[in-house]
């Protein structure tokens, strides 16, 4: 092959297949940045007290809305290079499947501290016990609970473990039934 059928055919290619890629990236950073303003519009702190809830849940919401991106865009983009889908997604299923199997603690960890931040169990600077160990809570992380004993050792505990939490820092609210 000489280099001017070479140029030729990429020519061909990029007028046949550039456009639609060009177009799915662009919808996909378009897409991308608008649901990013939606979810800063919709988590924005509206009191010093939501700051640390509110962080971490924005940033977990952010790494979610990133790989959905990056993957939508990747199956978007590989029939353009030639790929068939059917093999491909089958074979992404059988890899998941794997993933899913390694990373059950992981994704356990995770998605029960997004239920713990959304539910506002507890905040960063109150005082909890959970599973015997009682402090101030330091940190609220992806997948783990960092709190500071009274004798200053730092305990970190995934969400995934904690079956019981008592905060001691919130006023006893008045109840309907009482």
């Amino acid at each position: 092959m000489d280099i001017s059928t070479f140029v030729a055919t990429i020519s061909e290619w990029s007028f046949t297949h550039g456009p639609r890629m060009i177009a799915t990236v662009i919808t996909a950073i378009f897409s991308y940045r608008f649901f990013h303003f939606v979810l800063d519009r919709s988590l924005k702190v509206r009191d010093r007290a939501q700051a640390g809830r509110t962080a971490t849940l924005h940033a977990a919401l952010l790494v979610m809305l990133r790989l959905v991106s990056v993957a939508l865009v990747a199956v978007l983009l590989l029939p353009e290079f030639g790929f068939s889908m059917g093999p491909f997604l089958a074979s992404l299923g059988i890899v998941g499947l794997g993933l899913s199997f390694g990373s059950q603690t992981l994704v356990r960890d995770f998605v029960a501290g997004l239920f713990l931040v959304a539910e506002d169990t507890c905040r960063v600077g109150e005082e909890v016990e959970i599973g015997g160990v009682r402090g101030r809570v330091e940190g609220l992380r992806l997948r783990t609970l960092a709190i500071r004993k009274a004798k200053e050792e730092l305990v970190v505990i995934p969400y995934g473990e904690i079956k019981a939490l008592t905060n001691f820092s919130r006023p006893v609210s008045a109840s309907p039934d009482r």
